[in-house]
C-alpha cells in the first residue's frame, strides 16, 4: 500500500518486468513495510476490493492497482489461498434456518398489508409523488 496514485503505478511497471515484489514492498509500503506489506488473510465479507481482486489469482501472481481508501493505493501479490472450510451441521442449520424465517415473516408481511388495503379500499396515487 502506497499514497500516491504514481508511485503505485511506477511500481506495478517495475514488477511487470521482473523487479522483486518483495523488496519493493519493504522498501515503499506503508502497511507493515517490515514484513514486505504483508497484510494477511482477507475474505469476501471483510475486505471486498482485496478479495474481488485477489480471487481470480494464481498464486505468485500480481494484480492490476486498485484505489483502496482515499489517497492509498495497492497492488496485490497472492502468496496463498486458503481453501473454504464446510459448515459444521449446527452453524449450517442455523443459517438455514435463519433464512426460512427471514422468508415467512416477509411473507406474513406481505399479506398483511395486500389484506389491509383490500379491506380498507385503500387507494394509492404515486403519481402525485414523482417529480
Amino acid at each position: 500500500r502506497v499514497s500516491s496514485r504514481q508511485l503505485a503505478d511506477s511500481l506495478f511497471s517495475l514488477v511487470n518486468v521482473d523487479a522483486d515484489f518483495d523488496l519493493l514492498a519493504k522498501k515503499y509500503s506503508i502497511y507493515n513495510p517490515d514484513d514486505g506489506g504483508l497484510s494477511g488473510t482477507f475474505t469476501q465479507n471483510k475486505d471486498r476490493a482485496r478479495y474481488d481482486a485477489a480471487v481470480n489469482l494464481d498464486l505468485g501472481k500480481i494484480s492490476p492497482v486498485l484505489s483502496m481508501e482515499p489517497g492509498q493505493y495497492s497492488i496485490i501479490k497472492l502468496v496463498e489461498k486458503n481453501t473454504p472450510k464446510p459448515l459444521d451441521f449446527l452453524r449450517a442449520y442455523s443459517r438455514i434456518e435463519s433464512v426460512l424465517i427471514k422468508e415467512n415473516q416477509d411473507a406474513a408481511k406481505n399479506r398483511g398489508v395486500k389484506d389491509l388495503l383490500e379491506k380498507y379500499e385503500v387507494q394509492r396515487f404515486f403519481n402525485i409523488l414523482r417529480p
